[in-house]
Order: C-alpha cells, then structure tokens, then sequence
C-alpha cells in the first residue's frame, strides 16, 4: 500500500515538474527548461507504468491526473501568480475532494 502510494505521488510531482518546466519554456523560450522537460518525462511515465502494474488502470490515472489537476493549478498560482475567481477555487475544492474519495 505505501509503494502505491509513493509511485502516486512520485508520478503526480514528475507530471507537475514536466509542466512546469513546458510552461516556463513556453514563456521564456529557455532551452534549460526544455532539457529537463525531456529528460524527466519518461520517468513519470515509466512510475506510471510500474504503478498500472500494482493498481487498476481507472484508479491510478483518476488519481494521478486530479493530483496532476491540483498540483498544476497550484504552481501556477504560488510560481506564475495567477489569481483563481471563486469559481476556479470551488472547482479546485471539488478536485480535491475527488482525490480523497477516490483513494
């Protein structure tokens, strides 16, 4: 249970680094970014891939994508400062929720 876990959360931070760096390469155009993008992209899929072997498909990437869901938005507020309206905020709300409920 702990290593599905942890392959969860460690495909969930791969996904969210990988869009990030793609989202500061897409602002910046820097290359640093783009190198990285590619070099940790196969390894969260490769987590992901290890983790379909422990859990039902339909589980692991429900959690996987809404964990990718809320980890995106909050980088782009606290890293990019994007502002959230309050529709966002509830939508955010009821993303984590489906996490909790999913696990």
């Amino acid at each position: 249970m702990l290593r599905q876990w942890l392959l969860i959360i460690g495909s969930t931070a791969v996904f969210i680094l990988c869009d990030s760096f793609a989202a500061n390469w897409g602002k910046s155009n820097g290359k640093i970014s783009l190198l990285l993008l590619f070099v940790l992209s196969p390894v969260g899929y490769i987590l992901f891939g290890i983790l379909n072997s422990t859990k039902s498909l339909s589980v692991s990437s429900g959690l996987v994508n809404m964990g990718l869901l809320v980890g995106t938005v909050l980088v782009g507020v606290f890293y990019f400062h994007d502002e959230l309206t309050a529709r966002q905020m509830a939508g955010l709300i009821f993303a984590v929720m489906a996490v909790i409920f999913m696990a």
